[in-house]
């Protein structure tokens, strides 16, 4: 009788039989079976708008909330399953076309921001000429840097803050955000902007990021700052700069952004870092996002009930004007 060998090649003349498997071995089955790869056919072939694909990346999204981003290695038309692995079950997936990503939840949507009047802030909006004596920012950042706030809770992250109709950023007021950089931080950014989707785009009247990754001979400290905003499809008025900040992994700060007469001024713990000049109104502007390594603990709006705007000086042709009107009715006053 001719003897055969097992062989691992195609078309082996002989296949090995299995035994009768005991309970230990039939548990081991039924769990691998149960944890195999799922492999759903795609109808459609993706494209930008569909299935959270769009233009150069895929993005995902988790609870509501964006989660991140990459950036396809191939063609759209090549994909043809989605592969679910993990402890999941209960696995529904839909196809359809999205105006705007991520799809908003009840938990996920943006928070009010609250109007604090008459404080440290607003008098030296009104006054500042003298920064150390009058303006008392700082008077928490001791507090906060205490053992007993170290485990204090903090607002959840990514924020989404909105600006009621009546609170909206104009000249004479100003963000406070209070906070702690976390210990191995790489970055976080602040970000005024008009709406809260991520895809498209939004307009960004102010953009400050500052990025921890540093070299081995840079100073502790110092931040790669970026100051930008987005208009028209396009990011204007780039700034990239190291500078010299009280931020540092594990401190606690206190950032004020705020709203002059044609510019953004930016304070980390009572000091002045840059100013940025306005890209457009800031009343525009709706959302402010937080993001990044850190701990937010407070995010309010400060100033005055009335907003009193500074009288124009008149112009040379206005003064002819007004003074050709008393000429003609003496009566009249000006």
């Amino acid at each position: 009788m001719e003897s055969k060998f097992m062989s691992v090649y195609p078309g082996a003349g002989t296949v090995a039989l299995r035994r009768i498997m005991d309970a230990m071995s039939l548990f081991y089955e039924k769990r691998s079976a149960a944890h195999r790869r799922k492999h759903f056919k795609v109808i459609q072939c993706p494209r930008p708008g569909l299935c959270f694909v769009f233009h150069g990346m895929i993005l995902s999204a988790l609870n509501g909330y964006h989660f991140g981003k990459y950036i396809h290695r191939m063609p759209y038309r090549w994909l043809e399953a989605v592969d679910v692995l993990g402890e999941v079950s209960d696995i529904v997936i839909d196809t359809y076309h999205v105006s705007e990503y991520p799809i908003r939840l009840t938990h996920s949507l943006p928070r009010p921001i609250p109007h604090l009047y008459d404080t440290a802030v607003t008098k030296f909006l009104q006054d500042g000429e003298n920064l150390e004596s009058e303006w008392m920012v700082l008077s928490s950042l001791a507090n906060m840097s205490s053992k007993k706030n170290f485990y204090k809770s903090c607002l959840p992250l990514p924020f989404y803050g909105k600006l009621l109709e009546d609170d909206v950023l104009v000249e004479g007021r100003a963000l406070r955000i209070e906070g702690r950089v976390r210990l191995m931080p790489q970055r976080f950014s602040i970000a005024f902007q008009k709406g809260q989707e991520i895809w498209p785009q939004p307009i960004v009247s102010f953009y400050f990021s500052p990025c921890f990754l540093r070299s081995r001979h840079d100073k502790v400290g110092k931040a790669i700052i970026t100051r930008r905003a987005y208009l028209n499809g396009e990011w204007v008025n780039c700034t990239v700069s190291r500078l010299n900040t009280s931020l540092r992994p594990g401190g606690a700060f206190v950032i004020v952004i705020v709203c002059r007469d044609s510019y953004y001024e930016l304070f980390v713990n009572n000091k002045s870092l840059f100013h940025f000049k306005y890209q457009m109104k800031p009343d525009c502007v709706d959302i402010v996002n937080i993001r990044g390594d850190i701990k937010l603990w407070e995010v309010v709006i400060e100033g005055s009930k009335m907003i009193k705007k500074q009288q124009r000086a008149r112009t040379a042709m206005e003064r002819a004007i007004s003074a050709w009107k008393r000429i003609e009715d003496p009566q009249l006053k000006i």
